[in-house]
């Protein structure tokens, strides 16, 4: 068996390993550890690192923790910012996020990470026209393609989804992370189309012998950005 490793910068190299095996778990086991045992000894931008790591493994408050401890010693350091800004997002902090993407785009106002952070972070607060925006932004400048699927999205649940639709069917991803993501897409357009069915039953009674049932059932579908439905009762 491998021997436990002693001392913090043991414990980095072990999960630095981890990470070349896209092992995020013992990556993350190992980033805590070496944090805990001597977090002064790694410069910042590896403290920043070994935290986007442990969001990975969602560790949020861990990562939440490293970064803020790392702004404390370097107010300025922007690439700390720019990842608490969407950990923050990922923990449901969402005005947060916002806030903390502002404070770099202050600086950077072209920053594309930084805006897509932010625009993600609208969206997911149902800000669907300031997210529209920024996403657009961003494809105008540099083609995302995590923007256009954020512009999809956003102008899905914003009830356009004749518009989502079309923009959809020209994504195409280039590597197996742009294929999770554009499979998450479908998985909610699919949702938000698919023909719904409901049935149920209402039974009344009173000490009157009044007595009541009512047997109902609706079948509904999409059609472009229209709802249309049918209900029976009986």
């Amino acid at each position: 068996p491998v021997p436990e490793p002693k001392d913090a910068v043991s414990y980095k190299k072990l999960g630095d390993e981890h990470v070349a095996k896209d092992e995020v778990r013992k990556a993350a086991d190992a980033y805590e550890q070496a944090l805990v045992l001597g977090r002064a000894e790694f410069t910042a931008d590896e403290c920043v690192r070994m935290a986007v790591v442990l969001s990975w493994d969602d560790r949020l408050k861990s990562a939440i923790r490293e970064l803020s401890l790392v702004l404390a010693r370097d107010p300025g350091n922007l690439t700390a910012k720019v990842q608490l800004a969407r950990i923050y997002a990922w923990n449901g902090q969402l005005t947060r996020a916002v806030d903390e993407a502002d404070t770099v785009l202050m600086v950077a106002p072209n920053d594309p990470e930084t805006l897509l952070v932010k625009a993600n972070a609208l969206e997911w607060d149902d800000r669907f026209n300031e997210a529209i925006s920024i996403y657009r932004r961003i494809i105008e400048r540099n083609d995302d393609f995590y923007a256009r699927i954020g512009l999809v999205s956003s102008t899905l649940y914003k009830g356009d989804r004749a518009d989502a639709l079309q923009m959809a069917r020209t994504l195409k991803a280039t590597n197996p992370r742009e294929e999770r993501a554009l499979g998450r897409l479908s998985d909610a357009i699919d949702r938000e189309t698919r023909p719904r069915m409901q049935a149920g039953y209402d039974f009344y009674s009173d000490s009157d012998e009044n007595h009541f049932g009512r047997y109902s059932a609706r079948y509904g579908i999409t059609v472009g950005n229209q709802d249309l439905a049918v209900n029976l009762g009986r």
